[in-house]
């Protein structure tokens, strides 16, 4: 249960705060937000497999230790460790994802193909909200790092972790299907969403890989 209507990414820099503070007493910090429950002797934390008197319920049912939560929100794992439900942003609409080899080069890998993400998610309705798509096309070096990129951006893709919806930075439209906190590369050279960038492909995969353990 959240406290006064508050988004998750809010829960998780309050809780943050409040954790660097109260360290040795998580149980606290997560009193502020969450209606903590009594469970029995048989009601076992999913991340640590032990049981405990007193635990958080999450909202699809799944039962976590204060401490052990606290951890794992930190890392800002907006979703229920057991069955994967995020909470948070609103849920990423349906669409499509589609991969290619193109024979063009992005700046810095002028002797690599490149591997061309077409994104592609039409209007929709969810939740009673009509929501405006999107279509974006990025482009990753055809090189073994951005193949390993390209089929994190899938599975990310399929869990539902690249999109959300919410207000266009460009228009204002207030229910705009927008990338959810991902860097993607939209051109071939040059500016911040294009390359050289020695060390994107890198940090990708190691964001996604954190987002998808």
């Amino acid at each position: 249960m959240f406290l006064n209507g508050q988004s998750f990414e809010q829960l998780v820099q309050r809780l943050t705060t409040f954790e660097e503070k109260l360290k040795n007493r998580p149980d606290i910090v997560l009193a502020k937000y969450f209606k903590i429950q009594k469970t029995n002797d048989k009601s076992k934390c999913s991340i640590c497999g032990k049981t405990n008197q007193k635990s958080i319920i999450t909202p699809c049912n799944h039962i976590f230790h204060p401490k052990c939560i606290v951890e794992k929100i930190k890392n800002k794992q907006l979703k229920c460790l057991d069955c994967d439900k995020t909470y948070g942003n609103p849920p990423q609409p349906p669409g499509t994802f589609t991969k290619q080899i193109i024979n063009q080069s992005c700046s810095g890998y002028e002797k690599t193909q490149t591997i061309e993400i077409v994104y592609d998610i039409p209007n929709g309705l969810q939740n009673g909200i009509h929501y405006r798509g999107a279509k974006h096309t990025c482009y990753i070096p055809n090189t073994k790092e951005g193949e390993e990129l390209a089929d994190l951006l899938k599975t990310a893709f399929d869990k539902g972790l690249v999109f959300t919806i919410g207000r266009s930075l460009q228009d204002g439209h207030k229910y705009q299907v927008q990338f959810n906190d991902l860097h993607h590369k939209t051109s071939l050279n040059g500016g911040k969403y294009g390359y050289p960038d020695a060390t994107y492909i890198n940090r990708m995969i190691s964001e996604l890989k954190q987002r998808l353990s």
